[in-house]
C-alpha cells in the first residue's frame, strides 16, 4: 500500500518558526518565489510538490504560513482533522518503498 500525504498550510500572525531559532515564511514569501499562487515546494521525503496557494487568496499576505505535510498515523486511515485556519492545498501519494517515520 502506498503511503498517502497532505499538505496543509495554517497562516498565522505569530511566527511559528522562530521557537526554532529560524525565521518563518509568509504568504507573501511564497508568493513572490512563485511568481504567483502556484508553484513548488519542497517536502521531507526528497521530492518537489507543485502546490496552489489560491484557497488562501483574501489571506493577510503579511500573515506567517505554518506548512505541514500530514501522513495518517497508520499506514490506510484518514489523515486528522485540520483544527484553526488550516487549508488543504495537495494531496499525493509518495513512491512505493517509501519509508515515513511515524
Amino acid at each position: 500500500m502506498k503511503e498517502r500525504v497532505r499538505i496543509a498550510a495554517e497562516p498565522s500572525a505569530i511566527d511559528y518558526a522562530a521557537r526554532f531559532g529560524y525565521k518563518g515564511r509568509t504568504l507573501a514569501s511564497y508568493i513572490e518565489e512563485f511568481g504567483g499562487w502556484e508553484g513548488e515546494v519542497g517536502d521531507p521525503y526528497g521530492s518537489r510538490q507543485v502546490v496552489s496557494l489560491e484557497p488562501l487568496r483574501g489571506v493577510d499576505p503579511n500573515l506567517f504560513l505554518k506548512m505541514m505535510f500530514i501522513v495518517p498515523k497508520v499506514q490506510g486511515d484518514d489523515f486528522p482533522i485540520l483544527y484553526g485556519d488550516a487549508v488543504v492545498l495537495k494531496e499525493y501519494e509518495l513512491p512505493e518503498g517509501t519509508v515515513v517515520p511515524r
